[in-house]
């Protein structure tokens, strides 16, 4: 009797241990499946290297102007990027802004921030910065006794007292009256002020059904030029 009970024992002690052992062996694939979560693949597959270079367009090499909007590439992406203080707009590798850089040279300290955390920085130059360019304004034309391309232009009240061109600022230079070979007429031509005249030269009057043109070259004060032929032709007789 005592030999049965010592062997029952025995028997369920070792089924005890045996369950024991399933538990932790079923546990486990549980904390391997948690090693490897989805959360820490993503992040894995999101890290990017850090930039550690960049280039510049327009490089050093090249005059640039106070308005001059400049290009960076960087041999990464990025989250953001500045020069001089002055924040770029674009993204990942390709960013571009225009710093307003002051006449006489200028360096660009470029700073940028990677993906990783970590910053990048550097300084190029220096760069030589011009004046930008005035914006130069020809005289212009307001109102004259004929426009170019003009056909069916009576000659009779031209022959009687000439031409005439107003000009919207005061100009000097010349004008003249050639026929349609570009031989001069020899008609007077007079530029005073804000006007430029012809005056007819007997023996030359206009003729009928007869192309001619008018060469004016004048220039303000400013030294801003305007040049023109003006053709027409007059009407038949």
């Amino acid at each position: 009797m005592h030999r049965l009970l010592r062997t029952t024992i025995l028997i369920t002690f070792g089924l005890l241990i045996i369950c024991i052992i399933r538990g932790c062996a079923d546990d486990a694939p549980i904390e391997d499946v948690m090693a490897l979560s989805p959360l820490e693949g993503v992040a894995a597959a999101e890290s990017a290297p850090p930039a550690h270079a960049v280039k510049v367009f327009p490089n050093p090499c090249i005059p640039v102007f106070p308005d001059t909007r400049f290009t960076l590439t960087f041999d990464a992406g990025v989250e953001a990027a500045r020069v001089n203080d002055t924040p770029a707009t674009g993204a990942g590798r390709d960013w571009e802004l225009m710093p307003g850089l002051e006449v006489g040279t200028a360096r660009l300290n470029i700073e940028w921030f990677n993906r990783d955390g970590t910053r990048g920085t550097t300084t190029i130059g220096p760069y030589v910065v011009l004046a930008a360019p005035e914006v130069l304004e020809s005289p212009t034309i307001t109102r004259g006794t004929v426009r170019n391309g003009e056909v069916d232009v009576n000659p009779a009240p031209i022959n009687a007292s000439g031409f005439l061109f107003v000009f919207d600022e005061r100009v000097i230079g010349a004008i003249k009256l050639t026929d349609e070979a570009c031989a001069d007429l020899n008609w007077t031509g007079t530029v005073d002020d804000r006007t430029a005249a012809l005056t007819p030269v007997a023996g030359q009057e206009l003729a009928n059904n007869t192309v001619y043109k008018i060469e004016i070259d004048v220039q303000d004060g400013g030294g801003n030029r305007f040049r023109a032929t003006i053709t027409f032709v007059t009407k038949p007789k």
